[in-house]
């Protein structure tokens, strides 16, 4: 049966009452097995016919469907195939992109922290232009708005001046049907928070990209992490129909096809003018070809994360009795300043230099204790592990009077971050680093009989920054391509340890690292764009496609993560890090901003470029190509994805012919160029490179702007779900691991073959079916219907985390790491169960751009055959 779930359908709930859908009920894998992501909800979208039936009751011009779960998976197939459906997808669940842990690195200059001078926001602010009544929609977890930097206030005059909750703060993921829409938004869980300010924090010393920007919260998330895909349709639709100029969401998850229901929505939105970026995700360690589901789509900006060249420091004076002073920077953890304002004394063990924390795992401490308020200062351990971990230390604090303290590192090392890996109530509040020289003068100080206090100035938007290494792509943020060859993400923003408001009972202030830190800084970038030219409505074209355009092209190219000082590739940065500057400022626009070569079954070729010069005076632009970063994204050109790929500059590189060399434009005038790729031929494609550039046009008039290409030498198609010649997926008999059944196996019902599998590869539908003994590709009929061509059904399998059984085959499978160990029901999807008799397991897969209908485009292996018998046999 189809359980409508009304509170959480995509359109507030369509009646479906008196229609038909009412009435509707050696192998290569390691021991590691993992969570099989299944579904029983689904969201579908209505065709004409169907949309005619319920457009009256509910409904919207954008999209006509709803979501409902189901309990049998047939169901699935029998409502797609029904005249008034278009389309059926499942139902994924999504999470706002965790943060990454920093990395230490050395930067001796203390400057003020300020995320806008890389990306020339800075220079934007000077010209006047700070996002002023540009409407920004945050589809997140809410906006704490009593944030004095985000207005002080909800509604009409404050900067957050509407939204709408559409959960509730008790809402668990885990148990959806708990849930309290409402008119109220306001955050409970942090992150909203976070990424609002980013966009548009009004504090003078930590201002956000857009600070004058008009701010509506839309609240996808209870106070714990988690939404369903049908929640955020929602609150996407209603941004985009209450007149939202830009919609930002920093979620989503890893199947990343083009076509999933969310992304769906944001490319309609995006053909009708909204600007949308969303988050790229932090997937990054797991390599390329693993995009986000919202980041999928056509039209919107999909969001990379930067590093931050600074780290943020904060400055405490310390001052001796004996009369000197010295200005002391620390590290906090949490790259937040210590909540303290005025005068604290410092304590310093009485023992010697080469006293050892992590031997002694005790601090002397004077009669009475040590007081709460003191701030402790002691050298960095070297026993044990104190040398790899700060962890160590920490603990060791845990349960102790010693609330405060700050740990001075050993010499030559600057600036390092003190990562926990714990964090409970009874340990330390203020947990830091100093550099040596700032420790050794505090012991210089107390070895002298002089007493010394810390004082302390709190402001914890007036951070300091020491550099921090060069501008580089952060390592968790993930890689393109899309599924489809299409170069994701776009563009990069600053995500790596960005300071932002936080929620006001949890210090205001928060550093986070991510891409949903770099997601809305593009939201940002767009809405200073929108106020330069007088606002989204006075573009006469696509607002948002002119604003996708002037982002991509003032893109520059930065570094690979590893710090060896190679350019990141196409498929990881995009076009590189934005320059808000030539967003804004400059008169050259080109179009396109990106070209997609494809791979090499499908590759493009010949292209055309046009340059429009906005300004009063005619230019003579040159043109120019800069070949990228090449990645060997399967390293040993099997069905493995490398997680580090190898980079290469030396190889798997396009070359580029120009039409013209140099084009001359009028003053409000435009001209275009042709230009014809060549893929390279010296990569073998088994290995799927990645490669790209740009094509650089620099104007007399000072201006440079680029279109970035990317290219896959090899086929997407014969990417591998599974490695079947190397007999994966495997079947296994009642003996557990390594009994891999011979061919006429009897099983007792309900026991039945074990499923032992990977997904090396994204795959539309996957699925393990029970078809007859002599079943062959040639009876490939699609959708395959229980009881034909030799079919017998979809099995159901168990899901031991969750306590739940769900059915085959899965749609929109995102290549997973780990393996999969599933057991199987004598249920079959439609109901039936297995009857006695003799059978075999179809493994089937549909490859990349395959044909549902056409069995050769299938990934197909069967299990031996097996025999079933009743239990009492």
């Amino acid at each position: 049966m189809v359980g409508l779930r009304s509170p959480l359908s995509l359109l507030t709930a369509l009646a479906l009452s008196g229609s038909t859908l009412a009435q509707l009920e050696d192998t290569g894998l390691d021991r590691k097995n993992v969570t099989f992501p299944g579904t029983n909800r689904f969201v579908v979208e209505f065709s004409e016919e169907g949309s005619s039936k319920f457009r009256k009751r509910d409904g919207t011009p954008l999209f006509h469907g709803a979501s409902f779960d189901v309990s049998e998976g047939d169901s699935v197939e029998a409502i797609e195939a029904l005249p008034e459906v278009k389309k059926v997808w499942p139902v994924s669940i999504v999470y706002a992109p965790q943060p990454d842990a920093e990395h230490r690195g050395e930067g001796p200059e203390i400057l003020k922290w300020d995320p806008h001078v890389l990306t020339r926001v800075n220079d934007v602010h000077d010209r006047g232009i700070d996002g002023n009544d540009v409407i920004v929609a945050v589809v997140d977890s809410g906006i704490d708005y009593n944030h004095p930097a985000l207005g002080g206030g909800f509604g009409p005059g404050f900067k957050v001046e509407a939204g709408w909750d559409f959960v509730g703060n008790e809402y668990d993921v885990e148990n959806p049907s708990v849930f309290y829409p409402g008119p109220d938004p306001k955050d409970c869980m942090g992150h909203g928070t976070h990424v609002a300010g980013i966009i548009a924090s009004g504090n003078k010393d930590l201002p956000g990209v857009a600070p004058n920007a008009r701010l509506r919260a839309y609240k996808v998330f209870g106070c714990s992490d988690g939404v369903t895909e049908d929640i955020i349709g929602q609150a996407i639709i209603r941004a985009f129909e209450e007149g939202a100029d830009i919609i930002t969401a920093s979620l989503g998850s890893d199947r990343g096809f083009p076509d999933n229901v969310v992304a769906t929505l944001i490319s309609k939105i995006t053909a009708q003018g909204t600007f949308v970026s969303a988050a790229a995700g932090n997937s990054g360690i797991r390599g390329p070809f693993l995009t986000s589901n919202l980041g999928n789509a056509y039209g919107s900006l999909t969001v990379g994360s930067v590093e931050h060249q600074q780290k943020a420091v904060y400055k405490v004076v310390a001052k001796s009795s004996g009369g000197e002073s010295r200005d002391i920077f620390y590290v906090p953890d949490n790259g937040v300043q210590w909540d303290r304002d005025g005068s604290y004394n410092a304590y310093l063990p009485p023992v010697d230099r080469d006293w050892d924390i992590c031997w002694e795992w005790d601090i002397p401490s004077p009669a009475g204790g040590i007081s709460v308020d003191d701030v402790v200062v002691m050298a960095r351990g070297k026993a044990g592990v104190c040398q790899d971990t700060w962890q160590v230390m920490d603990s060791i604090l845990i349960g102790t009077q010693t609330k405060w303290v700050f740990y001075y590192n050993y010499p030559n090392i600057s600036y390092e971050t003190p990562e926990r890996a714990v964090y409970r109530d009874d340990q330390a509040i203020g947990f830091a680093a100093l550099n040596y020289e700032d420790g050794i003068w505090l012991e210089e100080q107390d070895e002298a009989g002089h007493k010394i206090e810390f004082i302390f100035d709190y402001n914890p938007a007036d951070a300091l920054g020491v550099e921090d290494g060069s501008v580089k792509m952060n390592e968790f943020s993930s890689w393109g391509s899309t599924l489809d060859g299409r170069m994701k993400p776009e563009i990069s923003a600053p995500g790596g340890r960005i300071l932002s408001t936080y929620l006001t009972n949890s210090g205001s202030w928060a550093v986070f690292s991510g891409t949903s830190m770099a997601t809305p800084y593009i939201a940002g970038v767009a809405a200073l764009f929108f106020q330069s030219v007088g606002g989204r409505n006075r573009l006469c074209s696509n607002p948002a496609e002119a604003a996708v355009r002037r982002i991509m092209a003032s893109g520059r190219s930065v570094d690979h993560w590893n710090g060896q000082n190679v350019a990141a590739g196409v498929a990881h940065q995009g076009a590189g890090l934005v320059d808000a500057f030539k967003v804004v400022a400059f008169d050259t626009s080109i179009s396109p901003a990106n070209i997609q070569l494809n791979d090499t079954m499908f590759f493009d070729a010949k292209h055309t470029i046009t340059v429009k010069n906005n300004g009063n005076k005619t230019v003579k632009y040159s043109v120019g190509h800069e070949n990228g970063s090449t990645v060997r994204s399967r390293g040993f050109g099997d069905a493995w994805i490398s997680f580090d790929p190898e980079i290469r500059t030396d190889q798997g590189l396009a070359s580029v012919k120009f039409s013209v060399n140099e084009i001359e434009v009028p003053a409000g005038g435009r001209a275009s160029f042709d230009v014809e790729f060549t893929e390279p031929n010296d990569v073998d494609p088994g290995v799927l490179a990645m490669y790209g550039g740009a094509i650089h046009i620099v104007g007399n008039n000072g201006e440079a702007v680029k279109t970035t290409y990317m290219g896959i030498r090899g086929a997407l198609y014969d990417a591998d779900i599974w490695e079947v010649h190397r007999g994966v997926p495997v079947f296994f008999g009642q003996n557990g691991y390594g009994d891999v059944f011979e061919e006429g196996r009897v099983f007792q019902l309900p026991a039945l073959p074990d499923l032992y599998f990977n997904s090396l590869w994204s795959t539309r539908e996957e699925s393990f079916d029970i078809v007859e003994p002599d079943w062959q590709p040639s009876d490939w009929v699609y959708p395959p219907v229980p009881g034909k061509n030799k079919f017998i059904g979809h099995t159901v399998y168990y899901e031991p985390w969750v306590s739940s059984y769900f059915p085959f085959p899965m749609k929109n499978l995102a290549r997973a790491i780990g393996t999969f160990w599933l057991s199987i029901s004598d249920s079959l999807a439609h109901g039936e169960k297995v009857a006695p008799g003799e059978y075999r397991i179809l493994a089937r897969a549909l490859r990349t751009y395959g044909d549902y209908n056409n069995a050769s485009d299938w990934q197909f292996r069967l299990s031996n055959t097996f025999k079933a018998v009743a239990a009492d046999e």
